[in-house]
């Protein structure tokens, strides 16, 4: 009989991607030009929506911008951790972090 109480590997990579940008995001946020980046986040989001995309189901976007998310990081699929390409959150918020 399988152990109910080990955690699922996969969901615990997905924790530590999560709270890696939880981390960036607050580390920019909280910087002399927090309120700036903050602004530019928004920005970026309203781009996506304007893109078409449903933030909501992204776990990088509950992450970045300190929203509730729907569900556990586990439960969010590989593909709607983050924005493919050019909308990625990681990527985004790198290129502010560098000063772009």
């Amino acid at each position: 009989m399988e152990n109910q109480n080990f955690e699922n590997p996969e969901a615990k990579d997905v924790e530590a991607e999560v709270n890696r940008i939880k981390e960036l995001s607050r580390k920019l946020i909280s910087s002399e030009e927090g309120p700036d980046l903050y602004s530019k986040l928004a920005v970026f989001v309203d781009k996506l929506l304007e893109k078409g995309y449903n933030v909501d189901e992204y776990a990088f976007y509950h992450a970045a911008s300190g929203s509730t998310p729907p569900k556990p990081w586990s439960e969010f699929p590989e593909d709607r951790i983050d924005f493919p390409g050019d909308d990625s959150i990681e990527n985004f918020l790198k290129k502010l972090e560098r000063g772009e």
